[in-house]
């Protein structure tokens, strides 16, 4: 009961390891060959507790890396240590 034309719209994504035919089917937004992905810091996807595409994190831990001129929410996020939190929400130098 997740995922496909029938649950779109409804929030009823699917879980990691479960069937899916596209992205939009799984939590996680990766689905590879037929079975949604738990979130890596390689799939390419902001997803999980990133905060950027593959780096930084939504706890200030990052799991996955420092960004750079991407999304960040809080300094440590970026690797230069500084998150334009005031205004563009982007790590800048």
């Amino acid at each position: 009961d997740c995922g496909g034309a029938t649950c779109d719209g409804s929030g009823h994504t699917c879980a990691d390891t479960l069937h899916c035919g596209v992205a939009g089917d799984c939590q996680s937004g990766v689905c590879a060959g037929t079975v949604c992905q738990a979130p890596s810091c390689t799939d390419l996807v902001e997803n999980g507790g990133e905060t950027g595409v593959d780096c930084g994190g939504s706890d200030g831990v990052n799991a996955c890396g420092a960004c750079v001129g991407t999304m960040c929410t809080v300094s440590t996020d970026c690797h230069s240590l500084h998150c334009d939190t005031a205004g563009t929400g982007l790590c800048t130098p």
